[in-house]
């Protein structure tokens, strides 16, 4: 069981959409399963477990009976690099690091760890009461679920962390999870946001929405298939618009990988909300306010300016891609299902589709097509 949980050896595959493990994959880091330990092995086990600023407390104090609480810390530790782009608690020695560690999340008590006292080194090393600093403070650009998960995996005491089975079920993988298959839903099917969410969760506005069952996965096409119940030119079911969604096997984007994976993480019945999240159990659905707050969120994590997007932006920016690329206007104004050209207003021509008009004037002039009132008989 390898035991050395760092960065270093944390590596996602983006293509397979796995996570791989290092120490696995490349020989030249073998050296970091000396940390694993045989699960026949029996007697204590070394208590110098782990890169230093991803060790549990229990290990800094001497333990030498542990199990996965302490690769869950590990776990935690590397999480909160993740979101703050720099370790959260770099000791430069054993004591540093407790020292450190209790600066930042607060003094270690009997009251909140009950068997710490037992630990072998506890009675050698005492710091000062310390009321440390919120994790929303050390944080600040983490989202709310990500600093909740955070929370449960670096409790003090080992025995009230969250389990590896627990933190699978959390909201934040399904949270965002849930955002980006939206918004990939949203911009292959052209959508508005009403179409993509409710407005609030009552079931009158649910049920307007998109519904589980009106997304269907054609595997043999390779497709999803949007039915879209309530559109805005089509307030009262007069009739439907159906949307096909291509995929495409092994893209980092592919829609249809997307949504199997999500509703496999999140399940729901037929007639939920096609978006929602697990929240103490219970499947909430995405309304409007939050999906566009949590798009923002995940533009400014990227780096751009999330004044510029709205709920419409998807829609929008369907259109003109599509145009981008080249797709003739009658096939766009179909997936958008418009009833008249207020489509042209999203087709926002690119630099060079306006610098091409001209060349295509030039081209014409030196192939003699102006015209035949223009053109002098041969």
């Amino acid at each position: 069981m390898h035991r050395d949980q760092q960065q270093l050896d944390q590596q996602h595959s983006a293509a397979a959409g796995r996570h791989v493990d290092k120490t696995y994959s490349i020989p030249a880091e073998a050296a970091a399963a000396a940390a694993a330990q045989g699960q026949q092995q029996g007697g204590c086990l070394t208590a110098a477990q782990g890169t230093r600023w991803y060790r549990a407390p229990e290990l800094l104090y001497g333990s030498r009976s542990y199990g996965p609480a302490v690769d869950i810390w590990a776990a935690g530790m590397v999480f909160a690099e993740l979101l703050g782009l720099s370790p959260l608690i770099p000791g430069q020695s054993d004591i540093d690091q407790l020292a450190r560690m209790q600066q930042t999340l607060g003094s270690i008590t009997l009251q909140q760890w009950p068997e710490a006292g037992q630990l072998p080194d506890w009675h050698k090393i005492s710091f000062g009461p310390n009321p440390g600093h919120p994790l929303a403070q050390l944080l600040p650009d983490a989202p709310a679920p990500a600093l909740d998960l955070l929370a449960e995996m670096i409790l003090y005491d080992p025995s009230q962390r969250m389990t590896a089975t627990a933190a699978l079920k959390h909201a934040y993988f399904s949270v965002e999870f849930m955002v980006f298959t939206a918004m990939l839903v949203a911009f292959g099917a052209f959508l508005r946001k009403a179409n993509v969410c409710a407005a609030s969760r009552s079931l009158s506005h649910v049920q307007r929405s998109l519904l589980r069952r009106d997304v269907v996965v054609d595997r043999a096409q390779y497709c999803l298939f949007v039915t879209l119940r309530f559109m805005k030119n089509s307030q009262y079911q007069e009739s439907t618009h159906r949307v096909v969604i291509a995929g495409r096997h092994g893209h980092p984007l592919d829609p249809v990988w997307w949504w199997c994976s999500y509703v496999e993480l999140v399940p729901a019945p037929p007639e939920a909300a096609a978006f929602g999240y697990m929240s103490g159990g219970v499947y909430v659905p995405l309304v409007h306010t939050e999906f566009v707050r949590l798009v923002k969120q995940l533009l400014l994590r990227a780096g751009f300016d999330s004044s510029k997007y709205a709920g419409h932006s998807f829609r929008r920016g369907a259109a003109s891609f599509s145009f981008l690329v080249g797709l003739p206007s009658f096939l766009i104004k179909e997936l958008g299902a418009w009833r008249s050209q207020v489509y042209q207003v999203y087709l926002d021509l690119s630099l060079s589709q306006k610098l091409s008009v001209h060349s295509a004037w030039f081209d014409a002039m030196a192939a003699g097509q102006l015209g035949s009132e223009l053109v002098p008989p041969s």
